[in-house]
């Protein structure tokens, strides 16, 4: 590898460049790398205190970047500072970014190794927990708007096995109606943002959708969106963060009004509790083809689906012992 170096600021512009590219791409992407090389960024300044990144020092930075976010670093932004400590396999996510990034500047990193993670294994919860915290919606929310619009969305995801940000990015004219089917177009995590694409959903689905549609008192061009009307005189697309947090207090409601343990399971699987559960119920409890849910939840490798399989310890006692000749 011929030598190559750049100062930090240097890095910054090719970072800035980097994301532009990525933002035309896909907005979700473009976040995510953003995120990710906002970190290092501050790790090489603020931590590291490097003034050059190069071929000499390059791959010893990431490894030691790799290891800050897995232990843990104080990330000041501004007037704010909190504790930034990411789970094995979110620092991989991170840490798989930034090597995309540097290879696009001529420094691959081949040094750092992924960190291990022993078999990740999402909870899932069964569609009558799902159906509870639809049916307690209107009990936690005294607005019926809101009410409607999170039962709405929560047994949305989990018909579809969307991700949130797909299911949130849904703007009202891309759900439609052909030749006696439905469809919503939504952009897909890594794809072009000017190439949506078409799903078939249920008829029960988008009756779902159309009655939400019918009580959403504040205009928006966006399926999904707050009950508050912005600068352009309409309501912005819902986030996924103020999402999570009404799902984690309905959850925490349920839990306590009807003494299950919900809460724990979605504070585990986060934003996507309800695709991870769809896709664990489809191949656990319905049996579908690993291949057909592999489409489904769009995955660009098997591996990723069979994570859902999560198969009991009493079920695998079970085969183990069942199947003598």
């Amino acid at each position: 590898m011929e030598n190559k170096e750049y100062t930090i600021e240097e890095v910054k512009v090719e970072s800035s460049n980097f994301l532009k590219r990525k933002r035309k791409r896909n907005e979700t992407t473009y976040k995510n790398y953003r995120t990710s090389l906002n970190y290092f960024i501050y790790y090489l300044t603020d931590i590291a205190k490097v003034n050059v990144l190069g071929t000499e020092n390059y791959e010893n930075l990431v490894e030691d970047f790799q290891g800050s976010l897995y232990e843990g670093f104080n990330y000041k932004v501004a007037e704010s500072e909190r504790l930034v400590k990411v789970k094995a396999s979110g620092v991989n996510t991170h840490i798989r970014r930034i090597k995309t990034f540097l290879n696009s500047i001529g420094l691959k990193v081949e040094k750092v190794q992924s960190i291990k993670v022993n078999d990740p294994k999402y909870k899932s919860l069964k569609p009558e927990e799902i159906k509870l915290l639809i049916s307690e919606c209107s009990n936690k929310w005294n607005n019926e708007e809101i009410a409607v619009r999170n039962s709405t969305l929560i047994q949305f995801l989990f018909n579809t096995a969307f991700r949130i940000n797909e299911a949130l990015g849904i703007k009202i004219e891309d759900f439609y109606s052909e030749d006696g089917s439905y469809f919503v177009e939504i952009h897909e995590k890594g794809k072009a943002k000017d190439k949506p694409t078409p799903i078939a959903i249920s008829e029960n689905t988008a009756n779902l959708l159309k009655n939400y549609l019918k009580i959403k008192s504040v205009p928006s061009d966006f399926l999904f969106s707050t009950t508050r009307i912005s600068d352009n005189g309409k309501a912005k697309a819902l986030s996924s963060e103020y999402f999570i947090r009404d799902i984690k207090k309905l959850a925490t409601y349920v839990d306590l009004k009807h003494n299950t343990n919900i809460s724990s399971i979605v504070k585990n699987n986060s934003s996507h509790v309800f695709r991870h559960s769809k896709l664990s119920y489809l191949l656990r409890v319905k049996k579908e083809d690993v291949v057909t849910v592999q489409k489904i939840a769009r995955h660009s490798s098997i591996n990723s689906t069979l994570i859902y399989l999560n198969p009991e310890k009493e079920a695998i006692n079970k085969v183990r012992t069942d199947n003598d000749i």
